[in-house]
């Protein structure tokens, strides 16, 4: 018989010891060793792997690792998996860090796994829409999984289910042991919030996929995204970006729907699954975080207990992690009863990984932004931040990092409304993207005309690319920023701090792609756009920096650097592949060869 939950979390239960594990103690920028001894930080900004003491926080080493380390993974043999974004490679470190093999994979590998036995390592690489796999010892390649889409997380099942998450589509593929293709795709919609009257007031929309758990008995999936309402013009931005947890009954194949209130007023009935919708506002004593104002925006990374009883989520906007039942609500005596939220702690800036001790006493949180390690415990029944380590310090130049912090930050009153949920640059915009959504904001804006749907665009390039809004009404950067923060609800910045934003907005540039395109094609491609399409979308960043009559309307002339990570395409989303883009009405005519051709060589640019 499994031991009871009740109200004390069993991950951090006093003399009470975890089951043999089957699920990851980690997940994110931060993971420990098998015997709690150590922990092992990704620190991206300066491409280094820091090893610290995990009961005293101390620092033990900083590792040198390939470009842009993202992601980390410990195997059952204690060997440490990296992998690095920027370099579109894995690493694999000893225990005590030092570095033992490294190997090229796809374009911007993000998530990782291993399977039960140790043997075999799998990587999501998520510009290149595939999956790497690898022996876990030697990094050798052993097959490589056509899953398509922006691959992003993903988790292993104990008979070698492939579970891989992507970030745009906010899908999650299962790839069946021995297959190389997804045999089943689920998707993360929601037909209602589940009694939040505030996440009621318009159509949610799934997005950002950014982690995956599988249950212990691998019934199970917990996949961490966001929930937009992109109709957010209608109304107030009040949790135009939520968190979000959705369950998938593997058995069924189906992703578990919120139950509905009985009328407007009702609370909705039991449910024994996370909610979808983690947080509202503080309009909304049922679905609050105890009335204090303390809204979420959008998860990082998710790590489920040893039990499958309890999960934790990280918020990276938001600066806070939240701990929540997978198998009730309506406790009274939890934070939120009707989320099934136990509770929430602020960390540091921009949580990006959790780790769980084996023993399930504590939890530690990589806060990126801050380059620190908070460790958290239960005390007196609430969770505590215990202990805090700084590991290193911003070597990013002064105005770059504050404006980073701006745009990273769902909490800062000058950007947006924290009382209401909060938004964030980042929350539509995630490292400077594009969330693949269409949203309506100010309605009557300077952005388009009333009614108007508006495709979120990548923020790559901007100082290359003015005008800017889909409108090219907005001249330069500040006056865009100045735009934003205005529709964010935001008091606010003031001339210092725009030039802080626009300074870290000039260092985002396009992913690297590693698309598979046929030489001869792609030349032909470019050959044809230079012929055809040049005349709009000229030099380098392939723009003519104008505005353009499309129909009634006039439309700045997006850049195609980087376009092929842009899905959906033109200003309002309607094109759904870029094929559709190139053939668009206004455009030239092309035969499907000539597009296709064109489609090729923009795939790499």
């Amino acid at each position: 018989m499994r031991r009871a939950a009740f109200l004390v979390l069993p991950i951090m239960v006093l003399g009470c010891n975890a089951p043999g594990r089957s699920v990851p103690k980690s997940s994110g920028s931060i993971a420990v060793s098998n015997d709690d001894a150590l922990l092992y930080v990704a620190d991206g900004d300066h491409d280094r792997l820091t090893v610290l003491h995990a009961d005293t926080l101390d620092v033990l080493q900083h590792v040198t690792v390939p470009k842009g380390p993202e992601r980390v993974a410990v195997g059952p043999d204690g060997a440490v998996y990296v992998t690095s974004r920027g370099a579109g490679s894995v690493t694999r470190l000893s225990r005590d860090g030092t570095p033992e093999r490294e190997r090229t994979v796809g374009a911007e590998p993000v998530g990782l796994a291993l399977d039960a036995q140790g043997q075999r390592l799998y990587v999501a690489n998520a510009s290149s829409g595939t999956v790497s796999v690898l022996d876990a010892q030697t990094l050798e390649p052993l097959d490589e999984l056509d899953v398509g889409g922006n691959p992003w997380a993903v988790a292993v099942g104990a008979d070698g289910q492939l579970w891989v998450t992507d970030f745009l589509a906010a899908t999650v593929s299962e790839v069946a042991p021995g297959s190389r293709h997804a045999v089943r795709t689920f998707g993360l919609t929601q037909s209602n919030a589940g009694g939040c009257r505030q996440a009621l007031l318009a159509q949610r929309t799934p997005a950002q996929a950014a982690d995956v758990a599988v249950a212990p008995d691998g019934s199970r999936l917990y996949v961490a995204h966001v929930q937009s309402r992109t109709q957010a013009g209608a109304g107030s931005l009040a949790f135009a970006v939520a968190p979000a947890i959705s369950t998938v009954d593997l058995a069924s194949g189906e992703t578990l729907q919120e139950p509905a209130p009985h009328d407007f007023f009702d609370e909705a009935p039991p449910a024994d699954f996370p909610a979808t919708v983690l947080v509202t506002s503080t309009d909304d004593d049922r679905c609050s975080f105890n009335g204090r104002g303390t809204g979420m925006d959008a998860p990082s990374s998710v790590v489920l207990d040893a039990f499958g009883e309890w999960l934790f989520v990280a918020d990276h906007n938001s600066n806070a992690i939240a701990v929540l039942s997978a198998t009730r609500r309506n406790d009274d005596r939890f934070e939120a009863p009707e989320r099934g939220i136990y509770g929430v702690v602020r960390v540091g800036a921009r949580p990006t990984g959790i780790a769980l001790a084996g023993d399930n006493h504590r939890a530690w949180v990589h806060n990126a932004l801050d380059y620190s390690v908070s460790q958290v415990e239960l005390k007196n029944m609430r969770l505590t931040v215990t202990r805090e380590s700084t590991f290193a310090s911003s070597a990013l130049p002064a105005d770059v990092e504050n404006g980073r912090r701006i745009f990273y930050s769902a909490v800062d009153p000058r950007v947006t409304r924290p009382e209401l949920g909060g938004l964030s640059c980042s929350s539509c915009h995630p490292d400077g993207r594009t969330d693949g959504l269409q949203w309506q904001l100010n309605r009557g804006s300077s952005f388009l005309p009333q009614g108007e749907g508006l495709n979120t665009p990548a923020l790559w390039n901007l100082d290359r690319t003015a005008p800017y809004a889909w409108s090219g009404r907005l001249a330069d950067l500040p006056s865009f920023t100045t735009h934003m923060v205005g529709q964010m609800g935001g008091d606010g910045l003031d001339r210092w701090e725009l030039e802080d934003v626009t300074a870290y907005l000039k260092t985002l540039r396009p992913p690297a792609t590693q698309r598979p395109v046929v030489a001869a094609e792609a030349s032909e491609g470019e050959q044809l756009f230079a012929a055809q399409c040049s005349s709009c979308h000229a030099g380098a960043q392939l723009t003519d920096g104008r505005t353009h009559l499309s129909g009634s309307e006039l439309i700045d002339t997006p850049s195609l650097a980087g376009v092929g990570g842009t899905a959906p395409w033109l200003h309002d989303g309607s094109a759904r592949t870029l094929r559709d883009a190139i053939r668009h009405p206004g455009a030239p005519r092309l035969s499907s060869a000539e597009s296709a051709a064109v489609q090729a060589w923009l795939l790499n640019r």
